[in-house]
């Protein structure tokens, strides 16, 4: 199965996502081992430590699909088929 790295831990988070498909896993790396520390499902939310508190991202976050937050749709499609 392919992973997809939505973002890593330390970076700056500026969006909200809530996982409407899909599953990802949130990985955070301790002593130089990675280990899993939640798994996201439908319905569950994620991103809102960064926003709310204003600081880096806590952990490192794949998805096992594809994902899309609501900014690069808009970017990507939506002004295309303006275009």
């Amino acid at each position: 199965m392919t992973f997809f790295l939505n973002f890593n831990k330390g970076e700056e988070g500026d969006e909200f996502y809530i996982v409407e498909e899909g599953s990802l896993v949130a990985l955070k790396e301790d002593s130089g081992k990675i280990e899993e520390v939640y798994k996201y499902n439908i319905g569950d939310y994620f991103g809102e430590l960064a926003l709310i508190k204003n600081i880096p991202r806590q952990a490192s976050v794949l998805s096992k699909v594809f994902l899309l937050s609501k900014k690069v749709y808009y970017v990507f499609f939506v002004r295309l088929m303006v275009i």
